[in-house]
């Protein structure tokens, strides 16, 4: 964070509670995925006074972190917005488990647009402009093997390919080995 604070930093995994009023102090963007985490991330943000940026992670099939019920996602939304000095909805994302099985991923991608839906009528009932959130469900997998979900995306979490390595793609280049 000491070389830029303009530049957006997303924390996908869990966060560490002692840590939280540093994270959102350095303006690092959480993932949430219950009303646990939401409370938690406004009793912080109560105590520094400040306004954390929130993405919401929606289960689509890989079962490990992420809402799996509509009506949940709605009763966060409506926890979100009635919390908005300190609470700031920012993105929403999802992830593509297993891009060499088109099919899943394109179950995954339909999964996803349902929660889209819901999220775009909860905006549009609320007087809310969702152009303005990041949407991203698009990983290097999907990148490369031509699963092109960014119709819906305004973002891409390229992971592994960054480093140069990505089976679907004989042009990337490691940037490292490891030699014992």
């Amino acid at each position: 964070r000491s070389y830029s604070y303009k530049t957006k930093i997303l924390l996908c995994g869990t966060y560490n509670k002692e840590k939280l009023k540093e994270l959102i102090s350095n303006n690092i963007s959480l993932m949430v995925f219950s009303l646990k985490n939401l409370r938690e991330i406004l009793n912080a943000c109560k105590k520094t006074k400040l306004k954390a940026n929130l993405h919401i992670k929606i289960n689509t099939g890989m079962n490990r972190l992420g809402i799996k019920n509509v009506n949940y996602l709605i009763k966060m939304l409506e926890f979100i917005n009635m919390h908005n000095d300190y609470l700031n909805l920012e993105g929403v994302f999802s992830h593509l488990f297993n891009c060499d099985h088109a099919s899943l991923c394109k179950t995954q991608y339909f999964k996803f647009i349902d929660y889209l839906n819901v999220i775009k009528e909860f905006y549009k009932f609320k007087g809310l402009d969702y152009s303005k959130l990041i949407v991203h469900i698009e990983n290097s997998g999907g990148l490369f093997n031509h699963v092109d979900f960014m119709n819906v995306c305004s973002m891409c979490r390229i992971g592994i390919s960054l480093y140069g390595l990505e089976k679907y793609s004989e042009d990337l280049k490691p940037v490292l080995s490891l030699e014992s």
